[in-house]
């Protein structure tokens, strides 16, 4: 186990042989992976625990790796070459995955239906509360629809 959820960020991990499989636990005691990281590849949530020093929101397993100290991965990110190689990772997962893993999304869909603000049918999602989804986007809370009598 490299880290699990809550945990603080000690190291960041440097694969050298297998993968890290990053994953988030459910309410429900299950695991959802995230995404996988091998040789010469960068955890993207490794990175962010490093720069932010908060708390793990995952948990991730790996075969063979490097732990290198934050601090360490800190002063690297200071040379050209190493944060072009971060953030090129970076910006190939971002266009990869932008998103989410899909049972998370099927749940929050599912959440809009139950307030009112979506119906869901087969293969279409109908907008019943644009003001409802445009207040939530901008930040706020928007108010429960009510049932009709």
């Amino acid at each position: 186990m490299l880290f699990r959820e809550g945990d603080p960020c000690r190291a960041f991990p440097f694969v050298l042989d297998g993968e890290i499989r990053v994953a988030r636990g459910t309410p429900e005691g299950r695991s959802l992976e995230l995404y996988r990281v091998g040789p010469g590849d960068v955890c993207l949530l490794s990175t962010s625990c490093a720069f932010s020093a908060r708390l793990q929101a995952v948990h991730a397993t790996a075969t063979r790796l490097w732990p290198a100290p934050p601090e360490a991965f800190l002063t690297w990110m200071a040379a050209p070459a190493f944060s072009e190689v971060v953030f090129g990772v970076f910006g190939e997962r971002l266009a990869e995955s932008i998103g989410t893993v899909r049972e998370i999304g099927s749940r929050l869909l599912k959440r809009f239906e139950q307030r009112g603000w979506i119906a869901l049918g087969r293969e279409r999602v109908a907008i019943v509360d644009a003001a409802a989804l445009r207040t939530l986007a901008e930040g706020g809370e928007p108010a429960e629809a009510r049932p009709e009598a």
